[in-house]
């Protein structure tokens, strides 16, 4: 899979991955991310990983990680239900 990541970030997805590995660090593109080349065995694995990693990564590939990231965020956000005013 391929991933926009913040530098700052970097360390941690390295780190982060258990059934994964990192194959190829790009130098930092225009936006300030680096892309990010990893490989997974385990497909729900790189899922889970992306999800853990939150707004600091970006899925460029392959576009089905892609969708299911959008559709587990997505999902999380409708399960929390309608802003409430605070108290």
């Amino acid at each position: 899979m391929t991933l926009l990541v913040e530098p700052a970030a970097l360390d941690e997805v390295r780190r982060g991955l258990r059934w994964g590995r990192v194959a190829e660090v790009d130098p930092l593109g225009p936006d300030g991310r680096q892309r990010v080349t990893i490989t997974f065995e385990v497909y729900p694995e790189a899922l889970a990983s992306v999800l853990s990693f939150g707004a600091r990564v970006e899925v460029v590939s392959p576009p089905k990680l892609r969708m299911a990231v959008r559709q587990s965020l997505g999902a999380a956000l409708l399960a929390q239900g309608k802003p409430q005013e605070a108290e």
